[in-house]
């Protein structure tokens, strides 16, 4: 049967007053950094985003698709910070004659190479620098050629940035995105839809399990081809068997550097709760998949979201979320 018969027209009406208010729009971004040192920053266009993070980093990837769809266009994004208690600083390239810096909360430390430059002079001159002028509760470490940022307190958080000839490598966190995504509804609850940087499967479980018991939504994909097919073993399946009514999920081949989650989010945010479905919406910023009917019935059997190509157009398909509901109608539930 071809893709296009299974397009009906159908019209919803529920007896519940929408609610009208603006954190229904504004998606948050939950990820691994050192950017800043509070817990949630809110930024209200991709520029100020792309300020603070490089284009390397999920965040500016997934904000990028956020802010990148085309219609209703959605106000702000907050940007939330699991914690981090370290960071390794290594000079690339050593180059004499040249201006190194680093920031550390809102200190600035700058050196300059001479010229018969040494990564471990440098270091040296920025652990020279700091120690003139330390920040409160960080430890800088000049470990001979490369060099450690850490907090005093493991928890509390700091920011570190550098020039472009640094470079900064964030040590792996200890806490685990549902601790992240709890301390960030403590300080900012301002928000509707998360979107994580992870797409491990332990990951997704955990914090659907968090939002099922929250008036939120969580958008997770995944690139892992067994979801496509009748296999009960993956996360789609797990979501699935779960009526995780407060998640959807979409199966993308490019999944973890796509991020069609977020571009689904940013197309549809905006609009008013109720009144817009998510089925059909087409998105920027993501690769098509190229499904064959079986794969699309298994998708479907399993609840899980797919973009794919209808009559000629990328769109994604079904709009529900992982207990078979439609995704625009947990806005008013």
């Amino acid at each position: 049967m071809a893709e296009i018969d299974q397009i009906v027209q159908i019209q919803i009406t529920r007896e519940t007053t929408p609610v009208s208010t603006a954190s229904f729009q504004i998606p948050l971004i939950l990820a691994t950094h050192t950017k800043f040192a509070e817990r949630t920053r809110t930024y209200t266009d991709f520029d100020a985003i792309a300020t603070d993070f490089d284009s390397g980093d999920k965040v500016y990837q997934i904000a990028q698709r956020l802010f990148g769809q085309q219609g209703a266009r959605i106000p702000s994004v907050v940007v939330g910070r699991r914690q981090v208690d370290g960071v390794t600083g290594s000079i690339n390239p050593v180059t004499n004659s040249t201006e190194y810096f680093v920031t550390i909360n809102d200190k600035k430390y700058t050196v300059t190479s001479d010229a018969t430059a040494l990564a471990t002079e440098i270091t040296a001159l920025l652990k020279a620098q700091f120690d003139l002028d330390p920040v409160v509760g960080i430890n800088f470490t000049d470990a001979l050629g490369t060099f450690t940022v850490s907090t005093a307190t493991p928890g509390v958080g700091f920011a570190v940035g550098s020039s472009s000839n640094i470079t900064i490598v964030d040590d792996a966190s200890t806490e685990t995105y549902v601790d992240a995504l709890d301390a960030v509804i403590n300080e900012n609850d301002t928000w509707y839809a998360l979107v994580c940087e992870s797409h491990v499967e332990d990951d997704v479980k955990a914090l659907a399990a968090a939002i099922q018991a929250r008036r939120k939504i969580y958008g997770t994909s995944t690139a892992n081809p067994v979801v496509a097919t009748t296999a009960t073993t993956d996360i789609a399946s797990f979501l699935d068997d779960g009526n995780y009514g407060r998640t959807f999920c979409i199966y993308l081949p490019t999944a973890d550097t796509e991020y069609p989650e977020a571009a689904w989010i940013g197309s549809q945010l905006a609009y008013t709760p109720g009144n817009n479905t998510w089925n059909f919406k087409r998105g920027a910023l993501v690769t098509k998949s190229n499904l064959n009917d079986t794969q699309r019935v298994n998708l479907r059997n399993k609840n899980c979201n797919m973009y794919t190509t209808v009559a000629g157009v990328d769109v994604f398909q079904d709009g529900v979320m992982a207990d078979g509901l439609f995704v625009d109608l947990k806005k008013v539930a």
